[in-house]
């Protein structure tokens, strides 16, 4: 089940002989990301699954990266297809001139009483079935191992690339929705100061407003126009961002259903329920359980044995090569037609490199120290990830905190507009306290948006480092 989202009008307009309107109802549970979305009208909408599921099938990353691990896949045949015999038909005709036939020919300078065998023909033709099989080579048997584990590279690949692809369409869809929703309040908003702005210039009008309070509800609806606009570019940007990730041709925000999946939230209120050291005992995790959780740090890895094979195969340049060699063919005459007379030969073939002229050296030195540059880097991105995921956690333990502190601040400003909005109607408070007060509550009101849509981009981007995102949408969607 998941929650719909019901936006009810936030104000009461109340036109009479006092300036400020009544005050804005807060949000039912600040705690639910499904009561600070605004709703909106239309018809069939993408939801949370149906990108996710749009995204898996038509991300153009994840399709290259289908496409590799196809090309790795076809690479590990190509090598075990190196160890199988290679036969071959040959054949071949050739024609020589008079005079050559003539040098070649002994048979013409002897009487016919004679028999000499004819060697030379004007037209010749020859035919051979040939044979090699490698019985030992060093480079075929490693090759063989790098490319087995670029298969399970290329793979793992497939699946941090299909991970990253859940996280950025997940917080794409959740910022869509929170830019959404803030720029929805700020346009409600903007409508108050507008209605103010009106009244504020009647009672000047009037001899009952000076130009000084005039110009402060001037002042604010110009503010309230600006953020806005700048709303309205935001949610452009992120709407873009979830567009191309969904490899779309065109996407609006009114075409997203403004829904959060239970499991999600379930999932922050689980979190968010922790205590501190809970939380962050969600990141103590050691290396080796981090490396094959992520499917990023073992693609890396993957990556560094692979390059270590490659550093490995260099010692084979040196080693002996041991094939066999096989071939029989049918005697040289002047016709394509094939003779009895067929003789076969079987060669046992031994190479030894005595001297390569240092390009063996130089092609293990340069594989080694890619090995080391490898091996540096994967190193690196284990500490980078550890970094970010202790990052996320002290940022899940702030905005955790954080949402505490903004529920206690909203039912204050909520309390203090309506307080200051009745003195007001009663001459008992100026024109800036009122304004002061509407900036308040809609700051917290902002705040409360972006705090929670943050704290469960937070829970998801931790499932992502400890590689358990899967978990989180299993639900959601079928693993691909």
């Amino acid at each position: 089940m998941t929650k719909v989202f019901d936006r009810r009008p936030h104000a009461m307009i109340v036109l009479g002989a006092v300036l400020v309107l009544s005050a804005l109802p807060c949000n039912a549970n600040p705690a639910d990301l499904s009561a600070a979305l605004p709703a909106q009208a239309g018809g069939s909408r993408l939801t949370l699954e149906a990108c996710l599921r749009q995204a898996l099938s038509s991300n153009r990353q994840l399709q290259a990266a289908r496409f590799t691990a196809e090309k790795a896949n076809w690479d590990r045949r190509n090598a075990w297809s190196q160890f199988a015999p290679r036969i071959s038909f040959n054949t071949e005709v050739t024609r020589i001139d008079e005079q050559t036939l003539a040098e070649r020919d002994f048979s013409r300078y002897f009487p016919p009483e004679i028999p000499v065998p004819r060697v030379a023909y004007r037209t010749s033709y020859y035919s051979s079935f040939n044979a090699h099989i490698p019985i030992f080579n060093a480079e075929l048997i490693n090759g063989l191992s790098v490319a087995t584990t670029g298969q399970a590279a290329a793979e793992r690949t497939r699946e941090a690339t299909r991970d990253r692809i859940l996280l950025q369409v997940t917080s794409g869809y959740l910022d869509v929705l929170k830019r959404g929703a803030m720029l929805e309040l700020q346009r409600e908003f903007l409508v108050l100061t507008g209605l103010n702005v009106e009244k504020a210039e009647r009672m000047h009008r009037a001899g009952r407003y000076s130009k000084l309070d005039l110009l402060r509800w001037q002042v604010e609806h110009q503010q309230q126009k600006s953020s806005v606009a700048v709303g309205e570019s935001a949610l452009r940007d992120a709407t873009v961002r979830l567009r191309r990730l969904l490899n779309l041709r065109a996407l609006t925000a009114d075409a997203l259903v403004d829904r959060v999946p239970d499991r999600l939230e379930a999932e922050v209120t689980r979190v968010a329920g922790l205590s501190e050291p809970e939380i962050r005992r969600l990141a103590g995790v050691d290396s080796r359980t981090l490396v094959d959780g992520n499917a990023m740090l073992a693609a890396a890895e993957q990556d560094r044995e692979r390059s270590r094979l490659v550093y490995r195969g260099q010692y084979s340049s040196y080693l002996p090569d041991v094939s066999l060699s096989y071939s029989t063919a049918w005697r040289r005459n002047d016709t394509p037609a094939l003779d009895d007379y067929r003789p076969s030969v079987i060669m046992l073939n031994l190479s030894v490199p005595l001297f390569t002229g240092f390009r063996n050296l130089s092609r293990l030195k340069s594989a080694q120290f890619s090995y080391r540059a490898q091996d540096t880097r994967f190193s690196d991105m284990v500490d980078e990830t550890r970094q970010a995921l202790g990052e996320t956690v002290n940022r899940i333990v702030n905005l955790k905190t954080q949402r505490e502190l903004i529920r206690t601040s909203l039912t204050y400003n909520e309390n203090n507009y309506r307080i200051v909005s009745r003195e007001k109607a009663h001459g008992r408070v100026s024109n800036l306290d009122v304004i002061d007060a509407k900036l308040n509550l809609q700051n917290a009101r902002l705040l409360e948006i972006t705090t929670q849509f943050d704290l469960t981009s937070a829970v998801i981007e931790l499932r992502y480092l400890m590689g358990s995102l899967d978990d989180l949408v299993e639900e959601i969607v079928e693993r691909k």
